[in-house]
């Protein structure tokens, strides 16, 4: 049951803002939020996991492009598992 209340389902700034790992308590706790708000909006992609198991690089980032991840991208506040 996928109810569309938004214009465009793929409009990202339309969505619903991703979970912001600075908020939940740990990374498990992130990801599970994270996954829950992808499958929310039909983003399979396992954008977030890559994220977290790899070590935060500024490399990384920019080397992912554009995508729906792009507003969780917190540098300071990431190192501070």
């Amino acid at each position: 049951s996928s109810r569309t209340k938004l214009p465009s389902a793929h409009g990202e700034d339309l969505m619903t803002s991703p979970p912001k790992q600075a908020n939940c308590l740990s990374v498990q706790g992130y990801v599970h939020k994270a996954q829950a708000w992808a499958s929310k909006h039909g983003i399979n992609q396992p954008l977030v996991n890559e994220h977290l198991k790899r070590p935060q690089e500024p490399t990384l980032s920019s080397a992912a492009g554009p995508s729906p991840t792009a507003g969780l991208k917190q540098p300071l506040e990431d190192s501070l598992e």
